[in-house]
């Protein structure tokens, strides 16, 4: 599957990485700090910010001259999940799986350029101290759901070895070895990475598949690698293929 052809549009790129930089950082920031860590110009990115102000995309404090996020981006966040229909079928799945085995669940989609994007968390508290939120973003080649994505999909060797390389691996790993684990991913229909992505973390995935076999939807689960022993790893393994048996037939019935 080659990466597809986009022609760049500056302007929107930038709105893009205003908005990303605002959610990353939390507290809100001046434009002269915005522009200086995202390389702009402060004047285009005063227009930027202006712009998105008008759309309530960011807010504008004048007491201290600071932007930070507007109520605007949780508007579309909840028309997203209110109609996406994987994200809404995925929710009680991912809800029984992590009360049941005390994980935190999720379920993510890759979004077709180099992006995996959490759209449901868990909606019970837990005792981990990771903090997943929708919307959160992880490069496409990821923990466990970048194996899936790789082992499920068309993708050429040298694109691969380009977002691995992207990649922040916590404990090295090398390509080869990563790669020689795709075959068993898509044999078993299930992911695992005990603590190559996050130190100390087993992540789990399994791809929820269309009809063509290819995957772009997955469930998941993290958890503290010391609490997770073999026969716990199976019995989550187990959960999550089921269900994403269950949502691969309730999707191909739409």
């Amino acid at each position: 599957m080659p990466a597809p052809t986009i022609r760049p549009v500056p302007a929107v790129r930038r709105a893009n990485a205003i908005l990303h930089y605002l959610a990353e950082h939390g507290e809100p920031r001046g434009v002269s700090r915005i522009a200086r860590d995202l390389q702009m110009l402060p004047s285009t990115c005063l227009h930027i910010l202006r712009e998105l102000a008008s759309a309530s995309f960011v807010n504008f404090m004048p007491t201290d001259k600071t932007w930070s996020l507007g109520p605007g981006v949780l508007t579309l966040a909840r028309r997203f999940v209110d109609r996406d229909r994987f994200a809404l079928l995925a929710q009680s799945h991912i809800d029984r799986i992590g009360q049941r085995h005390g994980v935190k669940a999720t379920a993510s989609v890759y979004d077709g350029h180099r992006s995996i994007v959490v759209v449901a968390v868990t909606a019970f508290d837990d005792d981990m101290q990771v903090q997943v939120r929708v919307g959160r973003r992880v490069p496409m080649l990821a923990s466990s759901t970048g194996r899936c994505i790789a082992a499920f999909n068309d993708f050429p060797l040298e694109q691969l070895k380009q977002e691995f390389a992207a990649t922040a691996w916590q404990t090295p790993l090398g390509f080869a070895k990563w790669r020689k684990q795709l075959p068993e991913v898509k044999a078993q229909g299930l992911a695992v990475d005990e603590g190559w992505y996050r130190k100390g973390m087993t992540l789990m995935s399994a791809p929820v598949c269309s009809p063509d076999g290819s995957a772009r939807r997955f469930i998941g689960i993290l958890g503290i690698s010391a609490q997770i022993d073999g026969a716990r790893r199976q019995a989550i393994g187990a959960a999550l293929v089921q269900s994403a048996r269950v949502l691969e037939q309730a999707l191909s019935a739409e």
